[in-house]
């Protein structure tokens, strides 16, 4: 069963992903940028950690969302429509992929994946240097690929707000 707006939990998941997505990207590309210090692995400990909380509120994201489907406005032209479904499956499998690919990758390079130091995951693999390069590829391809979905994400909510003037972007912020 459809509703025409997003539930609480619905929204506060979307933001609070979408602010650690920006953070998590954000060190990555930091990080990636700088010559190995004892401050950039602490900044590599913090971006693995968000990783896991992402993934772990994605999970979270994906049951709330079969849970609770929205219906989608009705007034839009059927390519737009195609467009967000398939930019909304593109979002949620990069969501996945990335820190997938990056504990995996720790695990491949032998490297643990903490989570705040408060516990630590187990490897996904067995140390495999060749495997560690393979997922980087796939983590940096991943990084750009998200960020180029969530730039498409913003410029069609802001679109729909201003240009169209509907309730889109109105649904993710609060009840209209």
């Amino acid at each position: 069963m459809s509703q025409l707006n997003y539930t609480f939990l619905q929204r506060k998941l979307h933001w609070v992903i979408a602010l650690l997505m920006v953070t998590a990207i954000g060190l990555g590309l930091y990080m990636e940028s700088q010559p190995y210090s004892p401050t950039i692995g602490k900044i590599y400990g913090i971006h693995k950690s968000l990783g896991v909380l992402i993934l772990g509120l994605v999970f979270i994201r994906v049951f709330a969302r079969l849970q609770n489907r929205v219906a989608p406005l009705g007034t839009l032209p059927k390519w737009q429509k195609i467009a967000a479904h398939l930019s909304h499956k593109g979002l949620y499998f990069f969501m996945f992929l990335m820190p997938l690919s990056g504990w995996g990758m720790s695990s491949a390079g032998g490297f643990k994946v903490s989570f705040f130091n408060l516990f630590t995951l187990p490897p996904l693999v067995e140390k495999n240097r060749e495997l560690a390069r393979t997922l980087s590829d796939v983590h940096t391809f991943a990084g750009w690929a998200v960020i180029g979905l969530i730039s498409l994400h913003i410029l069609a909510a802001l679109y729909h707000h201003f240009v169209l003037k509907n309730d889109t972007l109105k649904r993710m912020l609060k009840r209209v």
